[in-house]
């Protein structure tokens, strides 16, 4: 349950965004991590001497051509990638290998969207790709209005639409208070054209809750489009079946368990609920 600290919060603070950007403090009496810390170093989790957001390009017969072709033909012009999206290219004279350096992940995932579909051309047919980082694990931020939706419930779910890396760690404020939210480093599932990633919004039973990382897609709550948000939809959704066209009071199908996503119960008798199995 969320009052049993797995460890680490939220709060929407403005005072708590500022400030220059570190990796998470604990306090001195409770060891815990601090809210306002882990906000200011989202985009940091992975600071470290290990390289981050790299992809190396590797030429595959004689005589390479120079930095300057890879840069302007392959990035600029064929992927319209420019060098406000790269933090370096990095290329040793005569050497068959091209390290590029995105500034954020989401960069490098465009590049790998668009590599699939390039790849194949007569432009790239001489080059290969080749994962350097590991661009799909984020540090997650999962907020709730309600501390009681139980943490192993969250973690239920998080499985089915990821892989957490690492328990729910409760979040505290900088007074010690625990704000109902967590922090967690998850591992996004890949498809052939980047990841599969996490809706902005989950609901489970009746409580709606909120999860943030970098370079994640902001998606549609109701219908999963990212080219509009929830408050632009104008499909019908249900919320007792998740089926579209119609909404709940005009459904006739099985409820379906916004937990598990198996039709025939709701979440409060979800047999993969703690609460459910606290019942028993």
């Amino acid at each position: 349950m969320p009052g049993q600290p797995i460890e680490n919060a939220d709060k929407m603070d403005t005072t708590l965004l500022t400030g220059k950007k570190q990796m998470p403090q604990t306090t001195f009496q409770t060891g815990r991590s601090l809210y306002s810390n882990v906000l200011r170093s989202n985009s940091s989790q992975d600071s470290t001497s290990k390289r981050k957001n790299v992809v190396r390009l590797r030429y595959l017969k004689e005589n390479p051509p120079d930095r300057d072709y890879v840069g302007k033909k392959l990035l600029i012009e064929s992927m319209n990638i420019t060098a406000l999206q790269v933090y370096a290219l990095i290329h040793i004279h005569s050497n068959d290998s091209y390290d590029i350096s995105f500034r954020t992940s989401l960069y490098l995932e465009k590049f790998w969207q668009k590599y699939q579909t390039l790849k194949d051309t007569k432009l790239w047919e001489n080059f290969i790709a080749i994962k350097i980082s590991q661009p799909n694990v984020r540090w997650a931020t999962i907020l709730f209005k309600n501390e009681m939706v139980p943490s192993t419930d969250v973690t239920f779910w998080l499985k089915r639409h990821c892989t957490p890396l690492t328990e729910l760690q409760p979040l505290y404020d900088r007074n010690g208070f625990w704000t109902g939210g967590y922090r967690v480093q998850i591992q996004l599932q890949e498809t052939p054209t980047g990841f599969k990633h996490l809706p902005c919004q989950l609901t489970i039973g009746q409580d709606r809750g909120y999860i943030f990382y970098l370079g994640q897609e902001w998606t549609c709550f109701k219908c999963g489009s990212v080219r509009h948000l929830s408050s632009d939809c104008a499909e019908l959704v249900c919320s007792k079946c998740s089926g579209k066209g119609h909404l709940a009071h005009d459904c006739k199908a099985y409820v379906v368990c916004n937990l598990c996503n198996t039709p025939g119960h709701s979440y409060h008798n979800c047999p993969n609920s703690i609460l459910h199995k606290d019942t028993r």
